[in-house]
């Protein structure tokens, strides 16, 4: 089984319906949240209101897992979440892939990926070969 490529974890998040948004309370517990995620430009975008935990979380400590997975294909991002006002490719990318109207550009954040984990294959199998990544 061959190793997977960057571009092959970029298509896998890009067609991921939901992800899993880890991020660290201010009391240093864990908190998980769904989201939704686009790919534009190479780049990871997700949407996450000023007034949600997520982006409470956020504004004190921007370190992150993001973990994308359909059956025996997952993805798992470690890296900071950046505010920042998504662009227009950013919005159209959301509408087109959830069919509906982008929130506020204002509530996207980009993430900066700093290591990712991504495989496909039963785990059970013995055919799993993980691939880790650090761009």
């Amino acid at each position: 089984m061959s190793l997977l490529t960057w571009e092959w974890v970029l298509d896998h998040l890009a067609g991921c319906r939901n992800a899993w948004l880890s991020t660290v309370r201010p009391d240093g517990r864990p908190h998980a949240a769904p989201v939704w995620i686009v790919v534009t430009g190479g780049r990871l975008w997700f949407s996450t209101p000023e007034t949600t935990t997520k982006a409470k979380n956020l504004r004190a400590d921007a370190r992150i897992v993001l973990q994308a997975d359909s059956g025996d294909v997952a993805t798992i991002v470690e890296g900071r979440a950046i505010p920042g006002g998504a662009g227009d490719d950013v919005l159209a990318a959301y509408a087109d892939k959830y069919g509906e109207a982008a929130p506020d550009q204002d509530s996207f954040w980009v993430v900066e990926i700093q290591s990712a984990l991504a495989w496909r294959g039963h785990l059970g199998s013995g055919q799993v070969q993980p691939t880790r990544f650090t761009p």
